[in-house]
Parts: C-alpha cells; structure tokens; sequence
C-alpha cells in the first residue's frame, strides 16, 4: 500500500509531517530533541505515527535527563560539603542508598528524586530535618533566612549630607524640602540655611 492512501479510509490524501520535541529537566544541565514522523490522512483525519513512538523516545530522554540531574545534584551537595551518611540519616534513608545512586548501582524512586530536586533548590530544608521538622524551629529558621536576604539587598543613604553650590545651585526644591535638615554650603545666595524654616522657598527668584 502506498504510503499516501489512509490505511483506514483507503483515500490517497496521507500527508507526512515531521516534528521534534525539546526535553528540559531542572539541574541536568542540558537537552534532548526528540524528533518524530506522523501520518495524517486529510480526509478522515486518521492519524498514526511513521517512525518511532514518540512517547517511548520522550520516556527515554526524561530518564537520560533524570539521571543526569541527579548525579549534579549530588555533586553539588558533595562540593559544599554535605555528608551523605548524615543526609541519609536525617532523611530516614538506608545507609548507603545515596552512595549508590552516585555510583549508578541503583536508581533513586520517583519520590526520591523529587525529594531530592527540592532540596537542591531549598538546601535548608535538611536543617529542618536535623531538628526532626519542629515547628517552632521551622518557622524562625525560614524568617531569619527571608531577613537576612531582606538586609542583604537593601542600602542606606546617609540622610545628612553637603551639597556644594557648584554641583547644586540654588534649587527652590532642595532649599524646600531639606533646609534646615540639609546645610547647603553658604555663597550659593542670599538665602540663610542657618535660620530657614522647613517649607521655606529660595528668594533667588
């Protein structure tokens, strides 16, 4: 049978069409392309794919993402020092179970490696462990990390300051608002920082 005639409706009006899926994991630190054939018949709208079963390639490429991911992940937790024999502890895992993800004897659950993505991303999260998840502690623990980034990224401009008359003339504005908060450097007018009222205007004008 010619590959243009619908296997379901016998018209000749099979239209091939190529594809390609781009597959992500988080912290694999790269991609796959999944590329894909299907055959679409224009009059019954039959649809079958020519080469390959893209779901058993997309299945494929996660598991190569997975595994990938989870060997940085580890790697990550080992360059910052992170025990693995306290980690499992911690976790509630068999001793050894971590070591031999990283040595590919054994393939972490579903579950595991969704744990695991978490705690990549909240590395925290097992200070929480350690304390058995009390709650009392939990919830200072998060609000000294969220104050400590908080303080982190904020600045604090010195309110009191010197403005020469070269780099700031007579400014009605700055005059307004800050005399006598601000001692503008005298020679810059007439007016007098030193009895200006706030709300005061520059007499310039």
């Amino acid at each position: 049978m010619s590959r243009n005639v619908c296997p379901l409706c016998g018209e000749a009006s099979v239209v091939i069409r190529n594809d390609s899926l781009v597959v992500t994991e988080p912290y694999s630190g790269s991609s796959r392309t999944v590329d894909y054939s299907t055959r679409t018949c224009g009059s019954c709208e039959y649809e079958v794919y020519a080469e390959g079963d893209p779901d058993a390639l997309l299945q494929a490429a996660e598991a190569d993402l997975k595994k990938e991911a989870m060997e940085n992940i580890l790697e990550y937790f080992l360059e910052n020092r992170y025990s693995f024999a306290s980690m499992e502890r911690v976790l509630d895992l068999p001793q050894r179970t971590i070591s031999k993800w990283k040595t590919g004897n054994s393939r972490p659950s579903a579950a595991a490696y969704t744990l695991f993505n978490m705690l990549r991303t909240f590395p925290w999260l097992l200070d929480i462990a350690e304390e058995k998840y009390d709650y009392d502690f939990s919830q200072k623990y998060f609000l000294k990390l969220i104050t400590g980034k908080l303080i982190d990224g904020m600045s604090f401009p010195n309110p009191v300051q010197t403005v020469s008359p070269e780099s700031a003339p007579c400014d009605d504005t700055v005059y307004c608002t800050a005399a006598p908060a601000l001692q503008l450097e005298e020679g810059c007018c007439d007016f007098d920082t030193a009895t200006a009222e706030p709300g005061d205007s520059c007499p310039k004008e």
